[in-house]
Order: C-alpha cells, then structure tokens, then sequence
C-alpha cells in the first residue's frame, strides 16, 4: 500500500516513484485512484504525471 508518482514519457516507458516512506496502519476503509496531474509535460518535461493517491479511514 501506498502513493506513488507515475511519469510516462514520450516513448510509453513509465518510471514509479514512491511517495510515503513511512508505515501507515492498516486502514479500515481504503479508497485507490490514478490522478492525471499534468498531460502537457511542464511538471516532469517531455513527460505526462499522474499520481496513485490513497485515501483511509484509519
């Protein structure tokens, strides 16, 4: 479990970076999805961002 930074370049290959390095508790109710954070490129150049972000109830 947990967030990650997804970049997609310009050729198809994604690069995954983690985001929480810490061990969270186990959640009682977990909701995942993929945010499109920027299509265009300027945030990570020649590339689209997206981000799995993890919303819990702890």
């Amino acid at each position: 479990m947990g967030s990650e930074e997804i970049v997609v370049n310009r050729k198809g290959e994604k690069k995954h970076s983690l985001l929480i390095y810490a061990k969270l508790p186990e959640p009682i109710n977990l909701k995942s999805w993929l945010w499109e954070f920027d299509n265009a490129g300027e945030y990570n150049p020649g590339g689209n961002t997206y981000y799995k972000v993890q919303a819990m109830e702890i």
